[in-house]
This record gives structure tokens, C-alpha cells and sequence, in this order.
């Protein structure tokens, strides 16, 4: 959000807990190869449950389709999508892989 500073700021850490909590998800996981953070999403409205100001998306890619520089081209596929609602006691995370 942005106008009010506390907002903003209310905003952002809601963000960085959405992102600290998908890094743990990966974390568990069995991965063969490094990801980065490429997206992440508030999911207010509108998107397949679960959905809501509560609920993030966060989207990783291998590294290995990421360019060293702006002017190389980004690989297809490979992704990662990370679902978190942090409005839920148990914090619930979906993990699907992308094509």
C-alpha cells in the first residue's frame, strides 16, 4: 500500500513473512538444483481458492534459466509456485510445479 508509511510497512513485512515462510517450504523439499525468487503476489481476490489479502504466491525458477545479465534471454519452464496464507494457524503452503 502506499500513501501511510505504518501501511506501507505493515504491507511489506506481511511480504517478507509470506517470503520466509515459502524459503522454509522449499527448504524441505527435495530439490536437484538451485531456484531464485522471481515473483511474488498478494492474491486479494479473483485468482482460484485459496485467495484473499491474507494469502501470497510466490514463483522460483532455476537458476540455470535465469541469464548472468539483462540482455540474455530467460529459459522456459521449471518454475516453482509457492501458495501461503498467513491468516491460518497453520500456516498452510501448496507447492506445485510449474511446466
Amino acid at each position: 500500500m502506499v500513501g501511510n508509511g505504518s501501511l506501507a510497512r505493515l504491507d511489506a513485512r506481511e511480504c517478507l513473512d509470506a517470503i520466509e515462510q515459502g524459503l522454509r517450504a522449499l527448504a524441505g523439499q527435495r530439490l536437484e538444483e538451485p531456484f531464485k525468487l522471481v515473483g511474488v503476489i498478494n492474491l486479494l481476490k479473483g485468482f482460484s481458492p485459496p485467495s484473499g489479502p491474507t494469502v501470497w504466491q510466490l514463483t522460483f525458477k532455476p537458476e540455470r534459466l535465469i541469464p548472468p545479465d539483462a540482455t540474455g534471454l530467460v529459459g522456459a519452464g521449471g518454475e516453482l509456485i509457492v501458495r501461503i496464507d498467513l491468516a491460518r494457524a497453520d500456516n498452510p503452503v501448496s507447492l506445485v510445479r510449474g511446466e
